[in-house]
Parts: C-alpha cells; structure tokens; sequence
C-alpha cells in the first residue's frame, strides 16, 4: 500500500541521498481531502518516511493533489544569519542550525563527530543546507534526512547489504558505479551509506509501480 497522510499515492519518484535532504515526488488521490499542512507520513510498502510538503510546490486540481514532500521540516532553504564560533563542539553550531530549521537531530548521530572541537568557525548569511555541507566539511563528514525525518550526522561504514524483499538485478555498470534492481516495494534496507555488491550507495531513487532503481 502507498499513502501519505493516509491518502492513496498513484505515482512518485523518491530520492534518498546520502548528503542532503531526501525528497519525494507524488500525485495523489485527493478526491474528498488533500493532505494536512506540517509533518507527513510518506508509506511505500514496508518503507516509511517523514517530511514535510513544500508550500511552493504543492496544489490540487480535479482531485489530485501533486506535490513536492522533503525530509523533515523542509526549511533548509531558508537563509540564515551570520554567527561565529570559537572553541566550540561541531555539535553547538549545528543544533543552532537545526533549531533554526525546526528540525532534530537523530539519536544515532555519530557522536565522535559532534564532539569534533572547531577552534574557530563563521557562517555567512546562507541558506541552512549549504551552511550544513560547510559546517560538515570541517570534520570530514556528511548529513542527511533519515527516514524518520531527523537530521544524521557523521560517517557511513558502508556495510554491503543483501535486499529484504525479492529482487530482480536488471544492470550492472561498474565502470559508472552503478545498479539497477527491480523489487515489488521499495526496500528500506538498501539505503544511501550502505553498499550493495560492493558498490557503495550514494544515492538511492524508487518509481512506483514495481521497479526500484538503485544508483550506487
């Protein structure tokens, strides 16, 4: 089953990457109601994920509802102000960054990199995203919106992870890194951060209906 807000979903692509936010694009059957304002429930098969809708590029007609849903509270283009840091935790100018945003950080952050001591760093007047790729680049580390909605910091093992439902592998391409599988649903185990044949995922985009397309 494929909903959000509980709504049935009739097509969409959904981009999962391992740096940034992931992002979904829908239509969906909006007959009596179209999906509420603020946090959604994005459901495509066992997978589960939680964003918000961006009022910019979202609206319904004759009973669709066509839209652009985004990995937690969908604020990072917004521009913050300038602010600086000294002798500080990786950990203080980023929950300022995500307090900014309305977003949480996840508990499974690696937590060796918040501890990270910056001596001394200023952001510009920025959106949060690119403020988030500086701030992460001091530490040798990445961020993304997990599935729940929060924002993980850290480094990816890259575990190589075998997919949980039946799975077709349609392409192999490793010259350009690449893989392409065919599953029923999309496969919350065959996420960016892992590897899967060795390959390591950097980003990850299902279609509905029934293929699955898996770019390492």
């Amino acid at each position: 089953m494929y909903t959000l807000d509980g709504l049935p979903v009739l097509t969409a692509e959904v981009t999962l990457r391992r740096t940034g936010a992931w992002f979904a694009r829908l239509e969906v059957e909006a007959s009596d109601r179209e999906p509420a304002d603020g946090r959604l429930q994005l459901v495509l098969g066992s997978l589960r994920l939680v964003g918000t809708a961006l009022a910019d590029h979202a609206g319904a007609s004759l009973g669709r509802w066509r839209g652009l849903v985004v990995g937690g509270a969908a604020r990072f283009r917004d521009v913050l102000d300038p602010a600086s840091y000294v002798n500080v935790p990786l950990r203080v100018p980023l929950q300022d960054i995500l307090r900014a945003t309305g977003d949480a950080l996840a508990s499974d952050a690696t937590t060796a990199t918040l501890a990270t001591q910056l001596q001394a760093w200023s952001r510009d007047r920025a959106p949060a995203g690119d403020l988030l790729v500086r701030l992460c680049s001091e530490a040798g580390c990445t961020w993304r919106t997990t599935t729940s909605g929060d924002v993980w910091v850290g480094t990816d093992d890259f575990l190589d992870v075998t997919p949980d439902v039946a799975h077709e592998l349609v392409e192999t391409d490793e010259a350009r890194g690449r893989v392409v599988i065919a599953t029923e649903h999309p496969d919350p185990a065959l996420l960016p951060g892992t590897s899967f044949r060795g390959l390591r995922s950097e980003e990850h985009t299902s279609e509905l209906q029934s293929r699955q397309y898996l770019v390492c």
